[in-house]
């Protein structure tokens, strides 16, 4: 399942929303899922674009947000084990990772456990 709240004009940050969604996640754009989590759901985001000085490219940098119910803790790694998976196997070399994980944060709001997954892609500056 897919929700978004907007058209969808990256092309790479499509491609990681269906990716993931076409693998059977809860896939949702930022401020789309309402109330708590109930069960694991994935936020992907693009959390930016830097110029690349020296060569004409830029690296956009995209995150996946995984949550997971307040009481099912331990179901985190699987999941970003299974999440990393899909997107190796659909996406690379097209979207790499990063290869660096922000500690899990407790949402208190959500009442979830939320780890944040980096990637990046690069792209040519066509002038």
């Amino acid at each position: 399942m897919l929700i978004a709240n907007y058209e969808i004009t990256d092309q790479r940050y499509k491609d990681i929303l269906i990716s993931l969604s076409n693998a059977g996640f809860d896939v949702y754009t930022p401020g789309m899922h309402n109330g708590e989590c109930k069960k694991p759901y994935i936020v992907v985001l693009n959390a930016g674009t830097d110029e690349i000085y020296g060569i004409s490219s830029t690296q956009t940098t995209y995150e996946i947000l995984l949550y997971v119910p307040i009481k099912n803790r331990t179901y985190l790694d699987e999941f970003a084990d299974n999440v990393k998976n899909v997107m190796r196997r659909d996406l690379w070399p097209m979207i790499l990772p990063v290869n660096s994980e922000l500690a899990d944060y407790v949402d208190d709001e959500k009442k979830a456990h939320m780890r944040v997954l980096q990637y990046k892609n690069y792209r040519q500056i066509i002038h």
